[in-house]
């Protein structure tokens, strides 16, 4: 998503030339800011597209700054993140497992049947009997070939294990890239607690009257502390917003680009 902040519009977004847009991206003057699941996504991609992410954002010519909130809710999240990462992985393929082996014909209903009711309905046993022999084969080819098309799939996601070099306690390369592209210079100060709340304050009413961004979190309920500040998560895209607010004022910045993947209509 592009969040431009100047004297046009963000409805009139759509009318930009592309060419526009990727010269206000490249400017110089430009403030890039990515929001926490841009980084926290990065565990989860294959190795290949990680990396072309990775190279992409070292490319950027702008500002790049990130609000401390962005970093406070990525180093919070990272270590749940990475584990989800792996065991997306084995999801899948226990998924793939069971679709392979629940697609064949379940005949015990019908053995069940013939114990219980064939005396009395003889004809129609045979009958159904008949239908279970013409159409076993069919299944079990079916079933096959099902194992045979789904093998590639299972194979390519144990070379994606094997390139997973993300460790929860040892090397993690998404962490290294962003310690080594964000110093002290391009990351905001926290807000201390008073400014918080008025922000939580500011933010329970743009949530009532359905002000973007950050009213579609107001179901958000974890409450957590970092450094003795108590944060509240149902906030945590309202104090990213204020952030990249402040440090335009601050700096004089008159275009932005935010990028996320929040796709929820607070943001848009």
């Amino acid at each position: 998503m592009v969040f431009i902040l100047n004297k046009f519009f963000l409805e009139y977004k759509d009318y930009y030339h592309l060419n526009e847009l990727q010269n206000i991206f490249n400017d110089e003057k430009s403030l890039i800011v990515f929001d926490t699941n841009i980084f926290l996504d990065l565990y989860s991609y294959p190795l290949d597209t990680r990396n072309s992410i990775i190279e992409s954002i070292q490319k950027v010519k702008g500002i790049l700054w990130s609000p401390h909130h962005v970093f406070l809710e990525y180093h919070k999240n990272r270590r749940e993140v990475i584990y989800k990462s792996k065991k997306i992985l084995d999801e899948i393929q226990n998924t793939l497992g069971s679709f392979a082996s629940g697609n064949s014909l379940n005949v015990s209903s019908i053995s069940t049947y013939k114990s219980n009711y064939g005396k009395f309905h003889s004809e129609l046993t045979d009958s159904i009997q008949a239908i279970v022999d013409k159409y076993t084969p069919l299944y079990l080819e079916l079933q096959k070939k099902l194992i045979d098309d789904i093998e590639p799939i299972r194979n390519q996601l144990n070379d994606y294990k094997k390139q997973d070099t993300v460790s929860l306690t040892g090397d993690d390369p998404v962490l290294n890239f962003l310690a080594n592209r964000y110093g002290d210079g391009d990351i905001g100060q926290p807000y201390q607690s008073e400014r918080l709340v008025e922000l939580f304050k500011e933010c329970d009413e743009r949530i009532i009257n359905k002000i973007p961004p950050a009213f579609k979190d107001s179901s958000k309920s974890e409450i957590f502390t970092y450094r003795g500040v108590k944060y509240d998560s149902k906030y945590g895209d309202f104090i990213i917003y204020k952030q990249i607010l402040d440090y335009c004022l601050e700096k004089k910045i008159t275009n932005v680009f935010f990028i996320s993947n929040d796709v929820k209509r607070d943001w848009r």
